[in-house]
């Protein structure tokens, strides 16, 4: 396994364990290509062909994952949901 099989969290929705296997055994360039088939693909497309910056491809899954937990977290308007995400995007500055 390469180095930053460490850096992926098991557990989520679209990516399964069989999936972090596979992209953990890729160089980083097929790293990056092989996102493509996920539906974050869109908020990295951009910056993809910046291999040399692992930061910027991070920060934008960051912003990714917050933007679509704002938007579910008003699926549910009474209940605690909505509250957690101000309180979220405030304290990384985005509220």
């Amino acid at each position: 396994m390469r180095k930053y099989r460490s850096l992926l969290i098991p557990g989520g929705i679209e990516l399964k364990e069989s999936d972090l296997t596979r992209l953990a055994s890729l160089s980083f360039p097929e790293f990056v290509r092989a996102l493509e088939e996920f539906s974050y693909w869109e908020s990295i497309r951009d910056i993809s062909n910046d291999l040399n910056s692992l930061t910027n491809i991070e920060t934008r899954l960051d912003k990714y994952g917050i933007l679509y937990a704002t938007r579910i977290s008003y699926y549910y308007p009474l209940s605690i949901l909505p509250v957690l995400d101000y309180i979220v995007c405030k304290k990384i500055g985005s509220g």
